[in-house]
C-alpha cells in the first residue's frame, strides 16, 4: 500500500472530516509557534515511539515544514498498512 501526496487545497477540504488525523512532524518549538488547528505534534525524530499508537481507522495526513520529512514518514507508515497522505510543499505551501 502506498501513500498519496495532496495539495494545500485538498488538505483544506479534508482537514475537518471526522475520519482525518492530522500530524505535524516538526519539533515542539516550531509546533508551538504555529500549527494547523487540530493537528497533533508527533516529532519525526520520535517516530519510533509514537507510530504504533496511530489509529488504523483514520486517514493520516502528515505535515512538516517543506514536505521532505513527511514523505519519509509517509513511506514508513504506508508500508505498515496505514492510509497516509502527505502535504506537497509542507506547511510552507499554505503560505503561497
Amino acid at each position: 500500500m502506498g501513500f498519496r501526496a495532496i495539495t494545500a487545497a485538498q488538505l483544506w477540504k479534508m482537514v475537518n472530516e471526522p475520519d482525518v488525523y492530522v500530524i505535524d512532524l516538526r519539533d515542539r518549538n516550531d509546533y508551538r509557534r504555529s500549527h494547523l488547528r487540530g493537528a497533533r505534534n508527533y516529532p519525526y525524530d520520535e517516530m519510533g515511539r509514537w507510530e504504533r499508537g496511530l489509529p488504523r481507522n483514520k486517514k493520516i495526513i502528515l505535515c512538516c515544514e517543506y514536505g521532505n520529512t513527511s514523505m519519509y514518514a509517509a513511506k514508513r507508515l504506508a508500508a505498515k498498512g496505514y492510509q497516509v497522505y502527505t502535504l506537497i510543499g509542507g506547511l510552507n505551501a499554505l503560505n503561497d
